[in-house]
């Protein structure tokens, strides 16, 4: 649950016309294709001899346990005292946590828990490998059960406001509530149903976990009307109706189906009050979620919150967060994925090594190379597998340059079976934020171009009075950087909040990770 200001302060989701440099697609069964910037390799092997046998078989799949937990921290997890949040986990125990509200602070939880892999794309951590192919544009990783099988995550954090239980208790009709989610929450969650069931499709397990800040049309039932003050009558709502359209299960409700009985509420968490928050007299419901579609049994389910909160497994005191986590524990049939490359971190610092996670085609001779996204040059780096169908490679960045490059996996005929890019920047380079122009007409659309930037999901561009600080005052309009570490974004009527912005003087705020941390400032003025 997020807002602007107060309980729920959060930009929200809005529909952009945005242009990444690092958005490719992964050929995949479940992906599209795309074509990469350069031409097929040339050059001298530097690292290996080509193999003389028949690579190694797709695994045997085999079922395994895997514990997931999702877990908002409440604006980076130091609203009341960050070991608590991490305590939290600990005794929770999962294999993964995705995370929401992390704030820049996802890497700070991984290493808090001493956990290898961390997703600050996904803001997800974890105790198994984690691969980003990059196809998925964001909207999944892979989870590297055992080599070479895994399962799909997708982590969503939904726009809090306008929500829907308020519009109920103010008076609002089924039909006008109903609209309100199509009209806010169900498009940023399309965006994930429109690919995830074609993984499912595939054979690999697929979880769908968020804060998705609606409640649950299994929960809104005709027995539940007046359980709580603000169910005054059934709502089918449509958020969580789609993704069980599309296949998904609902984890706490597989296990606990009577929503009389079993709430299983997750927000508000009675943390310790902060500035008053949270009000006991908020509506209390289910919106932190865990689903699931594919081959997956869930075979436990516990709450994670406050000493003496209602149905909570595991106690914390005092709890860190305004939202109770929530943990199960699955048994599922891992999915073997399509050929991929995908490097560990899409920004590198010069003398930090790049990790390269892959999978080859199956076929002999296949190759990895490196090389710069604009050169038509040989690669900087190439490397054969072998007979390794799934792996992992380093190389050091020192020798490849600043700027951007792509790694590659190459076909003995030269052809691109996959690739993903990233960048390499200068030691303790800042995030750079440039207007394309000094001054706009009124209603011009603003491009504002960046480079060397995190690139976590909910990265986003703010407009601001010139002058204005993000932490204490409100934006007046936003769109979302979609996760580019290098990239420009057109702000015109298509994002969301004041427009056309009316003539004065402005700054656009790069700023971090669905919070109000700024890290560049772009100054632009708007004429008569």
């Amino acid at each position: 649950m997020r807002s602007q200001s107060g309980a729920m302060r959060s930009p929200g989701r809005a529909p952009t016309r945005i242009v990444s440099l690092v958005a490719v697609v992964l050929l995949a069964a479940a992906c599209g294709q795309a074509t990469p910037s350069a031409a097929p390799p040339t050059g001298p092997l530097v690292t290996q001899p080509p193999p003389t046998t028949a690579p190694s078989p797709d695994p045997t799949l085999a079922p395994a346990q895997f514990v997931l937990m999702n877990f908002n921290i409440e604006y980076g997890g130091d609203e009341v005292d960050f070991a608590k949040v991490i305590e939290a986990i600990d005794e929770a125990n999962p294999d993964v946590v995705a995370l929401e509200e992390a704030e820049g602070n996802t890497r700070l939880v991984a290493e808090a828990l001493g956990w290898p892999y961390v997703s600050v794309r996904h803001q997800v951590v974890s105790k198994l490998p984690l691969i980003d192919p990059p196809g998925a544009d964001g909207r999944y990783l892979f989870v590297e059960i055992r080599p070479g099988e895994v399962v799909a995550i997708s982590n969503v954090h939904l726009p809090s406001d306008p929500y829907g239980p308020y519009a109920v208790v103010d008076g609002a009709t089924v039909e006008e509530v109903i609209q309100l989610e199509r009209e806010t929450r169900l498009p940023p969650l399309q965006e994930r149903l429109d690919v995830l069931p074609a993984l499912v499709s595939a054979g690999i397990p697929t979880f769908l976990t968020g804060d998705f800040n609606t409640p649950s049309h299994l929960d809104w039932t005709a027995a539940a009307v007046g359980l709580r003050p603000q169910i005054l009558y059934p709502i089918e709502w449509p958020v969580t109706l789609a993704a069980e359209q599309a296949g998904f299960r609902d984890a706490y409700r597989e296990l606990h189906p009577d929503p009389v009985a079993d709430p299983g509420l997750t927000w508000w968490a009675g943390r310790p009050l902060i500035d008053g928050y949270p009000d006991p007299s908020e509506p209390q419901d289910r919106i932190d979620l865990i689903l699931s579609a594919g081959a997956t049994t869930v075979t436990e389910f516990r709450i994670v919150g406050e000493a003496g909160g209602p149905q909570v497994d595991i106690e914390v005191s005092p709890f860190g967060t305004d939202h109770r986590g929530v943990v199960a524990t699955f048994t599922v049939t891992p999915g073997v994925p399509p050929a991929f490359v995908a490097v560990d971190e899409r920004l590198v610092t010069t003398g930090h090594d790049v990790t390269i996670r892959f999978r080859t085609g199956g076929t002999l001779d296949e190759q990895l190379e490196v090389r710069s996204a604009d050169s038509t040059g040989g690669p900087a780096e190439r490397f054969a597998p072998g007979t390794q169908r799934d792996g992992t490679w380093s190389i050091g960045s020192a020798g490849l340059g600043v700027g951007d490059h792509e790694v590659r996996l190459v076909s003995p005929d030269g052809a691109v079976i996959a690739f993903a890019p990233f960048s390499v920047a200068e030691p303790g380079a800042e995030t750079t934020l440039t207007a394309d122009a000094a001054t706009y007409a009124s209603g011009a659309p603003i491009t504002v171009s960046w480079r060397d930037a995190p690139g976590a999901r909910w990265d986003w561009i703010g407009i601001y009075p010139a002058g204005g600080d993000p932490i204490v005052d409100d934006y007046l309009f936003y769109v979302y950087t979609d996760q580019g570490v290098t990239g420009f974004v057109v702000i015109d009527e298509s994002g969301e909040g004041e427009w056309p912005l009316a003539p004065g003087e402005y700054d656009a705020h790069y700023l971090l990770d669905d919070g109000y941390v700024s890290l560049a400032v772009a100054p632009f003025s708007v004429s008569p």
